[in-house]
């Protein structure tokens, strides 16, 4: 017999009613309606489970069939589901026949109608009913215990890890899969609700694949909806836009639309993080409508929402209605923590009121009654905000300073690496609102000294600790160097110029604007623009935007230490045009190179002894269909290798895999070159890798793995596309294979931030490493070598060719 089409499938729903009207022997039992709407149901397909289910009923009506019970009981809950709990309820009130009483089908009903109560606000009677479906299934029916619990665990929410854990306890007893994944995510809600956002990220990403591999497009919207929540509280907006989106559109598809709502609201949050405030304004009256229309529980937040977007827009009295009505409505729900997150709203709005003492009262009580570490913060860095507004400037650096002790605290509290990139993200605002408040009161060194606490913090962890730096002048000493450090700000952005006897601040233009520029450009030069005739002018702007404040500490020809922020990490300045009488790429005034912090510049290089040795790898053979074999690859190796003669060791062809990198044991040597492909991942940025060759079914050296193998290299050269990775985070900066390189322990790392050329690569490492064997200075040479390839002409003048490789590090 072949397969059912899809057409078929789709149509069965309507096919299961015109047999139920029509009367003939063809029509489908009770019992195989229930088996199609339940087997609906546990795909998550609510629209096709409530037309089977709800539309047998139109059929059998009174019957008190076993079957048509479970067929009710099936319709009642996608009812509750689709916002209906009330057209639920008296479906599901009817009476039990006698028969039935005591049965599975009476725990079901109990159960159903447990949910019923709490849509409709009934915690008491709530409690009630799934208590006593809990004693009967526990009496009698021991198998639907695990499903029960799960309901249990949304009821009974003070319990809910208790639930929890004993429903996925007795699913793995019964073998019942469905419940088990229910039950891990109630316990990552817990975690979760627990502010252990990392620990709940966990279990939710574990979930997914085993519910998109069992089919439940139900419960995949809302782990994936639930994963989103994670990211997004650890400042990961840009999965947490893309696992929205997925979970909004899958409710909607199924007619989950009780889910609808927190994705929709979820997906203003995002735009609002994002600036985006006409694009936040739609999303969160959309879900304030329809959170509206369903009596939502979490109608309070959608309230809260549109405050918060009221009060960004200036509209106090609409801020403040709004809020009024969250308020209200979190106190009749007892949400304690979620009524206090309306109170700091309150105390927002009073203070963009001028009602000074009001909004201090409404701070001061949220601050001593809160157990949110979140809240917390953000409070302190309110009353910081309030007390800056009254001039009492003093009272104002002690909030700043206990918001960013409970900021780093929570940190602290995270423990997946991946998951502390994004972390400072999500504190942004407070962290600007500290600098601007240093910088108005003229204490640039602490402004700065505050920038760097957050800069690069994941990479920092695994590298020695070093002494705390007194004067920041003295890495401009020690370095040789002026240094240029960023701060791009939602309001402000500041550039810190230091050199061996000077340190200064100026402001920038915002964080927006600049990076809108750079984008721009960047494009251009990647494109038919990238010409210095073509796209000069807008390079010439750049110049003068971020480096013309600091020309005149700039002597030509000297060295410039870049400590980039934001998308500044992954663009090369040396393609900036300076505005002369004959303009020119700024790399022909200055030997330029990008650390991550300050702190890097002033680790110690690694002391070693003998002759430098080079592990080369590369060349290998195409791995898989997509990557092609690199024309050019043999003779890069060459050219590298006889920089080296009898101090290399080379892994090439076959001999190129990930598993003979690590045994060749990395550590021993002061230069390792990589010749393959790249490839860059943007959400998981370790998941990046270098393409080597393959062994069974293992070719890509992952970043990931290369950050746990230390290392002593002088310098590591990624000669691949993307090696220094595509996604830049707040702080951390750019996070890509070369990162993994300086996490392991490398001094500095040559890689690239777009497409390699294979014409030019190999000239290009060829005088790279002459350049370094006279000068022993990564930075100088790499300058050099891309110069020699300027002059080469034609097409190498351009930057597209010599540009994408940048110098990372402590050079």
């Amino acid at each position: 017999m072949g397969r059912t089409s899809y057409r078929s499938r789709a149509l069965a729903p309507l096919l299961f009613l015109l047999l139920l009207g029509s009367g003939t022997a063809a029509a489908p039992s009770a019992e195989s309606l229930y088996r199609d709407a339940h087997a609906a149901f546990r795909r998550g397909d609510m629209k096709t489970a409530g037309v089977i289910a709800c539309g047998a009923l139109e059929r059998f009506r009174d019957s008190d069939d076993p079957s048509v019970w479970r067929l009710r009981i099936e319709c009642g809950t996608v009812l509750t589901s689709q916002g209906n709990p009330q057209k639920a309820r008296t479906l599901l009130e009817r009476s039990l026949p006698t028969q039935l009483v005591g049965s599975d089908i009476e725990v079901l009903r109990l159960q159903a109608l447990a949910i019923v109560a709490r849509r409709l606000k009934e915690q008491a009677r709530a409690e009630a009913l799934i208590v006593q479906a809990y004693d009967l299934a526990k009496k009698k029916h021991p198998r639907t215990l695990p499903t029960l619990l799960v309901y249990r665990a949304t009821i009974d929410t003070k319990n809910s890890a208790k639930w929890g854990q004993e429903a996925l306890q007795l699913a793995r007893q019964f073998g019942d899969i469905d419940a088990e994944l229910r039950a891990r995510g109630v316990i990552a809600r817990d975690l979760a609700n627990h502010e252990r956002f990392d620990e709940a990220l966990e279990m939710w990403e574990k979930a997914v694949p085993q519910t998109r591999q069992e089919g439940n497009a139900s419960l995949m919207q809302k782990y994936e909806g639930s994963l989103g929540w994670a990211y997004f509280e650890l400042g990961d907006y840009e999965n947490a836009a893309a696992l929205f989106t997925r979970a909004h559109a899958t409710a909607k598809r199924i007619g989950a639309d009780i889910d609808l709502v927190p994705w929709t609201y979820q997906l203003g949050n995002v735009r609002m993080k994002q600036g985006d405030l006409a694009g936040a304004e739609t999303y969160y009256r959309s879900a304030l409508d329809l959170a509206t229309k369903l009596d939502h529980e979490q109608r309070p937040i959608a309230l809260a929402n549109v405050a918060n977007l009221e009060l960004r827009k200036g509209r106090l009295l609409e801020a403040q209605r709004y809020n009024d009505q969250a308020t209200s409505e979190r106190r009749v729900s007892k949400d304690v923590e979620g009524e206090l997150r309306s109170l700091l709203l309150s105390g927002r709005i009073a203070t963009a009121s001028r009602k000074f003492a009001e909004a201090e009262r409404l701070l001061k009580d949220v601050a001593a009654r809160t157990k949110w570490k979140s809240t917390k913060a953000e409070v302190h860095g309110r009353l910081a905000q309030l007390y800056v507004t009254q001039g009492n400037f003093a009272a104002a650096d002690e909030q700043f300073r206990k918001s960013f002790a409970v900021i780093r605290d929570v940190r602290n509290d995270v423990e997946a690496m991946e998951l502390r990139f994004s972390f400072f993200t999500a504190v942004e605002e407070l962290i600007d609102s500290y600098v601007d408040f240093l910088i108005a009161r003229g204490r640039k060194e602490e402004a700065l000294r505050i920038t760097e606490s957050v800069r690069a913090q994941t990479l920092e962890e695994a590298l020695p600790a070093v002494a705390e730096l007194r004067d920041v002048r003295e890495i401009a000493r020690n370095t040789r160097a002026t240094i240029l450090c960023y701060w791009l700000g939602g309001t402000n952005s500041y550039l810190w110029i230091v050199t061996p006897k000077m340190l200064d601040v100026v402001k920038l233009p915002p964080k927006r604007t600049i990076e809108t520029e750079v984008d721009a450009y960047q494009s251009d030069l990647l494109g038919k623009q990238g010409t210095l005739a073509r796209s000069g002018a807008r390079g010439k702007a750049l110049w003068q935007m971020l480096v013309g404040p600091a020309s005149r500490s700039i002597a030509h020809g000297s060295r410039v230490l870049i400590v980039p922020h934001g998308r500044l990490g992954a663009f090369n300045m040396e393609t900036l045009v300076v505005p002369s009488t004959k303009p020119h790429y700024w790399i022909h005034d200055a030997v330029i190179a990008t650390a991550s912090s300050l702190e890097l510049l002033v680790r110690n290089k690694q002391k070693r002894v003998g002759q430098p040795r080079l592990l080369l790898v590369g060349n290998a053979p195409p791995a898989a269909r997509e990557f092609a074999e690199l024309p050019r690859a043999a003779d890069e190796m060459k050219n590298v290798a006889r920089h080296f003669s009898g101090r290399s060791v080379i892994l090439s062809g076959a001999k190129a895999t990930p598993s003979a990198y690590r045994a060749a044991s990395p550590s021993q040597f002061t230069f390792l070159h990589f010749v393959a492909h790249g490839v860059a991942t943007r959400q998981r940025p370790l998941d990046s890798a270098v393409v080597l060759a393959r062994e069974g079914d293992a070719f890509k050296l992952y970043a990931r793995d290369i950050a746990k193998q230390p290392l002593t290299a002088k310098l590591v050269t990624i000669s691949s596309c993307h090696g220094a990775g595509t996604r830049t985070y707040a702080g951390e900066g750019l996070v890509g294979l070369g990162w993994a390189f300086l996490r392991a322990g490398a001094d500095n790392v040559i890689a690239a931030l777009w497409e390699v050329s294979d014409g030019a690569s190999p000239e290009l490492m060829n005088d790279f490493y002459a350049n370094l064997a006279k000068t022993s200075d990564p930075a100088a040479a790499l300058r050099d070598a891309k110069l020699s390839l300027i002059k080469r002409g034609g097409i190498y003048v351009r930057p597209q060719y010599w540009a994408p490789f940048l110098l990372y590090g402590s050079s």
